[in-house]
């Protein structure tokens, strides 16, 4: 071997060993950047609740001409990495503007008149598309005894759940709503607000969405982190059931309700200073 050939090798060497150390260093880097920095937070899991439907129509306009204020609904569905995630599907579920769900009564357990137990209104699936959005024309959602404003869904992914949960909505924009716009009148205050919302409440910020209004509806936005590995949960823990202590529909179990078939009841509605004090965020310290 020629002293050419071996400073030839020699110099092979270091130049090897020197990128093998920086890219020891650089995966180094890395992991601690990862450490820092771990991805985005997933969306909290709650209840699905007593109204899910199974084999809703895949459509993105799911209005079936009800009344009540038009909204665009857009899901921005991102995985565990924070990339959009397009081959999901939304399955999204709501009532109507009097608090009625399609194919049930208007309580737990409560047989309903036959035209509605065979509807499907305020339901639907969309894809997502390739920028990670699944969007939906639907209605401002009412409210109904016992929880406080809210939709409904699931993230798909090759036919298993990743996710479901619930979209809260501004509790000042749903008062004012509820007292001024025609089709969400009644004659009765609403009792239960998103501060007293136990499902609301668990889900904590992560599960209210952005609303803006434009000149013929109402714009929610909402982001939706998943796991793409995430399998469902057994009864009595999020998406399958309640969350540990709270019944299906977000009460303490020993709640004086007055529903039907344990569901929520009628539960005294804030007043006054109170009430103002509920609707609007707290003042800082």
């Amino acid at each position: 071997m020629t002293d050419l050939h071996r400073r030839g090798l020699l110099a092979l060497g270091l130049a090897t060993g020197a990128a093998a150390g920086a890219a020891a260093e650089a995966s180094a880097a890395e992991t601690r950047a990862r450490q820092l920095n771990p991805g985005p937070t997933l969306t909290p899991a709650v209840t699905e609740g007593p109204y899910y439907l199974a084999g809703a129509p895949a459509r993105g306009d799911i209005r079936e001409g009800l009344p009540g204020l038009a909204v665009e609904l857009r899901f921005h569905v991102f995985d565990e990495t924070g990339a959009p995630l397009p081959l999901a599907r939304v399955d999204v579920w709501h009532c109507d503007a009097q608090g009625r769900y399609s194919g049930f009564g208007d309580a737990p357990g409560r047989e309903p008149p036959a035209a509605l137990k065979a509807a499907r209104f305020l339901r639907g699936v969309q894809p997502v598309d390739d920028g990670g959005v699944a969007t939906f024309r639907t209605v401002y959602p009412g409210w109904y005894e016992g929880r406080t404003t809210h939709i409904h869904y699931k993230v798909w992914l090759d036919g298993r759940t990743l996710l479901t949960s619930q979209v809260f909505l501004p509790d000042a924009l749903n008062e004012f709503l509820y007292l001024q716009a025609a089709d969400y009148r009644r004659e009765r205050a609403r009792d239960t607000l998103n501060r007293n919302d136990g499902i609301a409440r668990q889900g904590g910020e992560a599960t209210f969405a952005a609303v803006a209004q434009g000149d013929d509806r109402f714009r929610v936005d909402f982001d939706v982190v998943v796991d793409r590995q995430a399998r469902p949960r057994a009864e009595g823990g999020s998406p399958g059931g309640p969350p540990p202590g709270l019944s299906v529909d977000g009460l303490p179990p020993d709640f004086p309700g007055e529903g039907p078939g344990g569901g929520p009841g009628r539960r005294p509605s804030l007043t006054g200073e109170a009430r103002v004090a509920a609707l609007l965020p707290k003042a800082s310290t």
